[in-house]
């Protein structure tokens, strides 16, 4: 019993180093993950290579510009390298939240007017909150909101999960 107890003192120090040492590894070989229009970017531009890749970032992409910078330094620093990280080893796309883009009319009885893209692509509007049955696209990324016009943001709605 005595031979037991000491071979557990001597060998759970390396089990425990040996724990932490995969944890470790686990993080460095965890993807990093990157907005849809970021993974679309690299995939789009994936044929140039890293060099002409990183250099064009300023001119090709609004939407990657602002997210890569405009930001504090710091967070610009950690974004660029998120970036390309996500280019040299891969990335895993994150998942946006959704917004509804909601409007309230003041002096209506109405509960709301959502805004979103009917069955033919053209931008419209809906009385009442918008139903999984419809052929419309009501839902949008902040991004997505964005690109229509960014004076609709104030009006973004967080879709509830289900």
């Amino acid at each position: 019993m005595h031979i037991v107890e000491e071979k557990s003192k001597l060998t759970h120090p390396i089990k425990e180093e040996r724990g932490m040492k995969m944890k470790e590894l686990d993080e460095l070989l965890k993807k990093v993950k990157v907005p849809a229009f970021v993974a679309e970017y690299i995939e789009a531009h994936r044929k140039w290579g890293p060099g002409i890749f990183i250099g064009d970032w300023l001119a090709d992409n609004d939407a990657v510009d602002k997210w890569l910078y405009n930001n504090s330094e710091k967070e610009n620093n950690r974004r660029f390298l998120i970036a390309v990280k996500a280019f040299v080893e891969g990335y895993e796309v994150e998942e946006e939240p959704l917004f509804y883009i909601r409007l309230t009319i003041p002096s209506s009885s109405v509960v709301g007017l959502y805004l979103g893209f009917n069955k033919d692509g053209i931008f419209d509007h809906s009385y009442g909150k918008p139903h999984v049955t419809w052929d419309w696209k009501y839902t949008f990324t902040e991004h997505e909101i964005k690109s229509i016009d960014e004076r609709y943001w104030p009006f973004a709605v967080p879709v509830e999960k289900v």
